[in-house]
């Protein structure tokens, strides 16, 4: 569980659990050295320098919410079918992060709307936890859970009921991922890249549901014991 963050800007908020859900599940020495990268991630964000109290931007002004007389639900803006559609890396240099996706919002309900690297004050937006129902709030128009506990209980039973509901193409997908892992585990010149793929090998043999899925992922745990004894 992620505690003792600095004071976070909602961009980097975002960003923090965007990254997280990302991030292989590991041993605590990741979970520092992730702790640490997001540290350094917000070192030179003005919104968050300033809501520090470190140094105060005046390019930089904290937005409040739009319309703050009721809970907001945002969707995105699609571009119209004629438009063309440009991905391309875009810095915002106020928070540094950076993004190749970076949508509009209009909310359903008041019509207001928001740009991806706007940042807004302390506590702007009014939410509802899915996991939990809190009513609660942030500075993060696009916010979902109350708590990282809330938020890791959700994705947890998310994926369950993912693998237990799969589509043969993501059935497919996955063992297909068993032997990129087994070559990860096999090839790899980091020995935190193999840890990884060895501990996501045995969460598959051990947990998944499919019985497909677990003994594929089984043989190729025993065809790497196999070469680290020197057999085959």
């Amino acid at each position: 569980m992620i505690r003792n963050l600095p004071v976070l800007c909602g961009l980097h908020s975002r960003w923090l659990r965007e990254a997280y859900h990302l991030w292989p599940t590991g041993p605590e020495v990741e979970l520092k050295r992730f702790q640490k990268a997001v540290a350094l991630e917000t070192e030179t964000c003005h919104y968050c320098r300033g809501l520090r109290g470190v140094q105060h931007f005046e390019c930089c002004k904290l937005l409040p919410d739009p319309d703050a007389s009721h809970e907001h639900h945002w969707v995105q803006i699609l571009p119209d079918d004629s438009e063309v559609i440009a991905i391309a890396l875009v810095l915002d240099r106020h928070s540094d992060i950076s993004s190749c996706f970076h949508p509009a919002y209009r909310c359903e309900s008041c019509e207001a709307v928001i740009q991806y690297f706007d940042a807004f004050a302390p506590n702007a937006f009014l939410h509802t936890c899915p996991q939990c129902g809190t009513r609660y709030r942030d500075a993060d128009p696009l916010s979902e859970f109350c708590s990282w506990t809330c938020s890791q209980s959700w994705h947890a039973k998310y994926w369950e009921e993912r693998k237990m509901h799969r589509t043969p193409t993501e059935k497919n997908y996955v063992l297909r991922h068993i032997l990129t892992l087994e070559q990860m585990v096999a090839k790899a010149t980091d020995e935190i890249y193999r840890e990884r793929a060895r501990r996501a090998l045995e969460q598959l043999r051990s947990r998944d549901p499919d019985e497909t899925v677990r003994n594929s992922a089984r043989e190729a745990i025993a065809r790497l014991s196999g070469q680290d004894r020197g057999v085959g």
